[in-house]
């Protein structure tokens, strides 16, 4: 089942943000949402997330319990190890040997095997937030939810860290919502892009 927001309507301080906008995240790809800062990309992920409550419309074909969520910032607990920040997120929702072989797998494919007992003070900014994408792709959910997770990380790593989403993607076929107001971002790494301007905002909507 895709994901649907259906006639959102969303106000702040009494300024009216979406005034009933409708949304299609289709399962299994990448849809990118893009537009300047302070138009509401990220009050589209808080309302999917359940973070945000505080509005009028419907949104099906989320299940809360089954969602990652990768922020600007890696948000890693420092006094556990990079293996460990994951283990931490699937402790009581898999077995302990797909636990390891999970988070082998993920570390593997966002090439930190070696830096897995690191803690965070010992990784680059990059490097821990390459363990938050892993974290978010382990854990057993069906939606990731991505709010400019490249934010502060130069262009060469920028590239390297898209190129390990697709290729966790494609391996795991999760449903990603990404947001960015980077316009190459968008195009190289989302197989739909939403394009949110103006206020109330206005949702274009192009497909590659």
């Amino acid at each position: 089942m895709d994901i649907k927001i259906k006639n959102l309507i969303k106000k702040y301080n009494g300024q009216v943000i979406f005034n009933g906008v409708d949304m299609v995240f289709k399962r299994g790809l990448i849809s990118v949402i893009s537009g300047p800062s302070g138009i509401g990309k990220t009050t589209i992920l808080n309302i999917l997330s359940g973070i945000d409550n505080d509005y009028e419309g419907t949104v099906l074909g989320v299940d809360k319990e089954k969602i990652s969520y990768v922020f600007q910032e890696p948000r890693l607990l420092d006094h556990l190890t990079a293996y460990e920040n994951i283990k931490f997120v699937l402790n009581k929702k898999l077995d302990f040997d797909k636990i390891e072989e999970t988070i082998n797998k993920v570390l593997e494919t966002v090439e930190l095997t070696e830096y897995k007992s690191f803690y965070p003070n010992e990784l680059s900014g990059g490097m821990k937030q390459r363990v938050s994408i892993a974290r978010a792709f382990a854990y057993p959910g069906d939606l990731i939810l991505m709010d400019e997770p490249f934010s502060g990380i130069d262009e060469k790593l920028k590239m390297q860290m898209m190129r390990d989403i697709k290729k966790l993607q494609k391996k795991q076929m999760k449903t990603i919502v990404f947001v960015t107001h980077n316009m190459e971002e968008a195009r190289f790494i989302g197989d739909e892009h939403y394009i949110i301007e103006g206020r109330p905002s206005i949702i274009r909507k192009q497909v590659k």
